[in-house]
């Protein structure tokens, strides 16, 4: 279709560009790495994956990696209580739980339209999204004290109103409930 901001020509060159860059992702080493690894980064790898991997119309590579993400992600980053013990013991572990947790609800949202509920995911053992969710409620109501390091300025009250109660607005969302009053 014509549109005014690029020709033809432009948006050959840069779908070619994305799929170049989508296939150079998956094979380079720092890739691989990412796409193996136990924390936050491996999450915001699958999040570029499954974009790019919808965006070029491979539907069965974007299905294939939100299937994975399951173990991959889900049940290798949450405990059972809703704790991402990779996130919790950094400095600014209010931002890394919130962050982490931010880019699963985007990747979940990805696999929606493609039949993949990440949202309601649940492992053997209670490992979930919701529950990371919960793990992280008494916090972002202010009914608890964040017991990790969050050392930013303006300290964890700041990071949990700045980044972890909107946070809690997508999932709400989601979920149809409110979860934080």
């Amino acid at each position: 279709s014509k549109n005014n901001l690029f020709s033809s020509e432009e948006i050959q060159a840069l779908n070619a560009w994305i799929a170049d860059y989508y296939h150079w992702i998956k094979a380079n080493p720092m890739g691989i790495e990412n796409d193996n690894g136990l924390q936050n980064h491996s999450t915001c790898y699958d999040y570029q994956m499954v974009g790019l991997a919808r965006y070029l119309g491979l539907d069965e590579e974007a299905t294939s990696r939100l299937e994975a993400a399951k173990i991959k992600r889900i049940k290798t980053q949450i405990e059972p209580d809703g704790r991402q013990p990779r996130e919790v013991g950094r400095t600014k572990s209010i931002h890394y739980c919130t962050m982490n947790l931010r880019i699963m609800s985007f990747i979940a949202e990805l696999g929606m339209p493609l039949g993949v509920d990440l949202w309601n995911y649940s492992s053997d053992d209670g490992r979930s999204m919701r529950k990371a969710f919960e793990f992280l409620k008494p916090y972002a109501e202010g009914a608890e004290k964040w017991p990790y390091k969050q050392i930013t300025e303006g300290g964890a009250e700041k990071a949990i109103n700045e980044e972890m109660k909107p946070l809690f607005s997508i999932a709400g969302t989601i979920f149809g409930e409110e979860l934080i009053d």
